[in-house]
């Protein structure tokens, strides 16, 4: 970067400073709650603002593109709301009891209604709006017939999140189904409307936090907060359970997109890339947290982009040189991670950087920036604005880190071969549970499909998976009654690996039915399978939540996970 850009891009951060200033009022409550919400947008702002330029720089090749995706962003996350005397509308968030209604599940077809007013039109709109904004940006390239299909893909993604709000979204009636009469969930509107789980609190106040909303905030999760200063200026204005429906499925979307590109760049074909990016389409991951204002989404989301990112930055070659697109992708993995704990990730990159040949060099760089950006924004929490601290999360990780240093430093070679033995089979469970069987299984075949390059690679999309699952078995963690290491939820990571070789397996299984079935019938036999997957994932909004159930517990249904002492049907432990 010469210095006349980096002159421009330093007065540009001033200006943004300071506009971001005049969205807080420092004579509020002492100006305590400010200097908390200013302090910790700028921190974010400082990156937000130059990685969308470069980001969308990369991925369209377009500089007025990225300079007017930087001038949004630097509308957006500056707008000094208290000068133009907007703060007169913002809103504080409510989450109402579970018990202020009487709590019931929300089956079609028997009850149809929808979550939250007005909450089907708001999906309507966002397909309409991004069918209007394709049209705008293509009409005079004409390359409009390549957008619509994206147009398309966005409508299903809305149906399902449609489909699985409120009482009807997984991770509000999984606790239900963990023993009878129990309810975790409160409403994010008055009479019992857009129920959501009742963890939603957790990361609803860290809008608060970003807000300067004055009252005291839950900090358990701070240390992943991105997402929530990204929707904090729309939450600003309107109630996070609206703005998560638009939210969620965009972000469901470029999740979509980078499986499609990812495998278009893997296989060389259309066919393979387009089932990835069904599978994904259809992910149970996604639809488990869809219509949930948490983070939750957004961190499946970012699984994809850490890989298909650093294909693009650091794997391809371009503009800026090479240390300036690790610095690029380092403030990116540093917003992910950010975003949801990437530890794992970081140790996969190492491998991953090996595999593609691209310079150790680059790839310590990029850890080490991505690394930087989570851990500073928890120092300036709680050394500098001292936020009181929650690590209870920490704290259980930290344990669990202790117990697999002392339980590996103590164990004999026969144990060691026990404890492969046992992760291997938990881990195979796992990804049964979290991918509804028949992905999982679709993904093993997929592996001996592939060639030795292709298995490589999609061998190492599972290794954090399998990082996850290992540090919380090896380290003895558990939750209520059950291992940590056994919850379906934390294998999803693993969705790239698994899309891509189940996509790789039906495109191959479509291959090897031409000649007894014909090249059309044959042509629909995976996709038939894709619809079945698509159909196990959605079936649980007609009364059947048990398969979506199981993506969050490996106990059985009505079998408490957290009571004593386990229920006769409880899998085994690993």
């Amino acid at each position: 970067m010469s210095g006349r850009a980096a002159l421009k891009w330093a007065g540009l951060l001033a200006a943004a400073s300071l506009l971001l200033s005049g969205r807080f009022d420092f004579h509020e409550a002492g100006g305590q709650y400010a200097r908390q919400g200013y302090l910790s947008s700028l921190y974010f702002l400082w990156l937000v603002i130059p990685t969308s330029y470069f980001l969308t720089l990369e991925l369209s090749g377009r500089r007025g593109l990225a300079r007017a995706a930087c001038a949004v962003t630097f509308a957006v996350t500056s707008l000094p709301l208290h000068w133009l005397r907007l703060d007169r509308f913002r809103r504080v968030t409510t989450l109402f009891d579970a018990d202020s209604v009487v709590p019931r599940l929300a089956w079609f077809p028997q009850n149809s209604q929808s979550g939250a007013p007005h909450e089907r039109w708001l999906l309507l709109a966002l397909v309409l709006g991004f069918a209007a904004v394709a049209w705008l940006c293509t009409r005079e390239t004409g390359r409009w017939r390549r957008l619509w299909p994206w147009v398309a893909l966005l409508a299903l993604l809305a149906l399902q999140t449609g489909l699985h709000t409120s009482m009807r979204s997984p991770y509000t009636y999984t606790p239900h189904f963990e023993s009878p009469n129990k309810w975790y969930h409160g409403y994010l509107l008055p009479n019992g409307k857009a129920a959501v789980n009742a963890d939603a609190i957790f990361f609803t106040s860290l809008e608060d936090h970003f807000n300067a909303i004055p009252r005291p905030i839950h900090p358990l999760l701070i240390r992943r907060s991105f997402i929530e200063y990204l929707s904090a200026p729309f939450s600003y204005f309107w109630n996070p359970y609206y703005v998560y429906l638009i939210f969620n499925p965009l972000l469901w979307l470029a999740a979509v997109a980078c499986t499609y590109a990812y495998a278009l760049e893997l296989f060389g074909g259309q066919l393979e890339a387009r089932l990835a990016a069904a599978l994904a389409a259809s992910g149970s991951g996604f639809i488990y947290y869809v219509a949930q204002p948490t983070s939750y989404l957004a961190g499946f989301a970012g699984v994809i982009f850490v890989f298909y990112l650093y294909e693009r930055f650091l794997v391809r070659k371009g503009d800026p040189p090479r240390v300036g697109r690790a610095l690029i992708y380092g403030a990116l993995l540093g917003l992910l991670a950010a975003t949801y704990d990437l530890f794992p990730f970081f140790a996969a990159l190492l491998v991953y950087g090996w595999l593609r040949r691209v310079s150790v060099r680059d790839t310590a760089i990029a850890i080490a920036f991505g690394l930087a950006i989570p851990a500073g924004f928890v120092a300036l929490q709680f050394q500098i604005l001292h936020v009181p601290r929650d690590q209870t999360n920490a704290v259980v990780l930290w344990h669990t880190g202790a117990h697999l240093l002392h339980h590996l430093g103590h164990t004999s070679l026969v144990g060691a071969i026990e404890l492969g033995e046992g992760l291997t089979a938990g881990f195979w469970q796992s990804l049964v549970f979290a991918f509804t069987l028949v992905a999982a299984l679709l993904a093993a075949a997929g592996l001996f499909c592939a060639d030795r390059g292709q298995r490589a690679r999609i061998g190492t999309l599972l290794l954090p998976a399998f990082f996850t699952v290992g540090y919380l078995y090896l380290g003895g963690a558990e939750w209520g009654r059950v291992a940590l290491a056994d919850l379906p939820r934390f294998s999803y990571v693993a969705y790239p690996a698994i899309y891509l070789g189940a996509a790789l397996a039906l495109a191959r299984l479509g291959a090897a039915l031409r000649a007894p079935l014909g090249r059309r019938l044959a042509g629909l036999i995976p996709w038939a399978v894709v619809g079945l997957i698509f159909l196990l994932h959605n079936v649980d909004v007609l009364g059947y939540p048990a398969l979506n159930y199981h993506f969050y517990w490996p106990t059985g249904v009505s079998c408490d996970p957290y009571a004593k002492p386990a229920c006769s049907d409880l899998p085994s432990s690993f």
